[in-house]
């Protein structure tokens, strides 16, 4: 079996660097609202699976398990999209009706960030797609 290349270890756990750095900054500053949104609850719902698949993904490339990790990597896709979606719907649910300026910043702000860390699995899932094709 050919080893796992350096610089693939190394661009995975720079990503996976990057999905925990999303997760603490998003933690850091939901405190600054008093109560979650329906938005902010349906990122949790997203990223509960997210989170799973990545650790199933990163389960199964210790495995060699080409198959599932593929499987694995359309499931972070979906769940990405969903995320831009709800991104999107969520900034303009500030808008209409208009909400405090200054809420609207900490709104926007959070939304943008919890919208980033589904960015930065999808980045994972990408390097994994790589990895298949070069290891397969």
């Amino acid at each position: 079996m050919t080893p796992i290349d350096r610089e693939d270890i190394l661009r995975l756990a720079g990503k996976l660097d990057d999905v925990l750095d999303g997760v603490e900054s998003c933690s850091t500053r939901i405190v600054y609202i008093d109560k979650p949104t329906n938005y902010m609850t349906q990122f949790a719902d997203l990223l509960e699976p997210l989170g799973k698949h990545l650790k199933d993904a990163f389960i199964s490339l210790q495995k060699r398990d080409f198959a599932t990790i593929r499987k694995l990597c359309v499931e972070i896709n979906m769940l990405e999209n969903e995320g831009d979606r709800l991104m999107r719907e969520s900034v303009s649910s500030l808008f209409n009706p208009p909400v405090e300026v200054v809420e609207l910043i900490k709104m926007k702000d959070i939304y943008e960030r919890l919208e980033k860390l589904t960015d930065a699995a999808e980045d994972i899932a990408d390097i994994l797609e790589g990895m298949i094709i070069k290891y397969a």
